[in-house]
């Protein structure tokens, strides 16, 4: 099994979970949408709807089975 890079990007929409080889050749890639609460002027999202689709989103780019040597994590989500 050849090592691979596995890369998290959570979004305002969606979780975007992709797997790379070393020399950054995509190998799979999974997009889960998620809705937002808004609500008196508010936009918010519950913890447990992030790691959902997190979870999911991985769980499906690394469905052909990968050995995962690394692992990336990004978001734009703000305080």
């Amino acid at each position: 099994m050849r090592p691979c890079i596995a890369a998290l990007d959570v979004g305002t929409t969606s979780v975007k979970a992709c797997v790379f080889t070393p020399e950054m050749e995509l190998i799979s890639c999974r997009v889960q949408e998620y809705a937002l609460d808004a609500r008196g002027g508010r936009v918010e999202a519950r913890p447990e709807t992030y790691l959902a689709a997190a979870r999911d989103a991985m769980r499906a780019a690394l469905a052909q089975g990968k050995d995962i040597v690394s692992i990336n994590f990004s978001s734009a989500l703000s305080a």
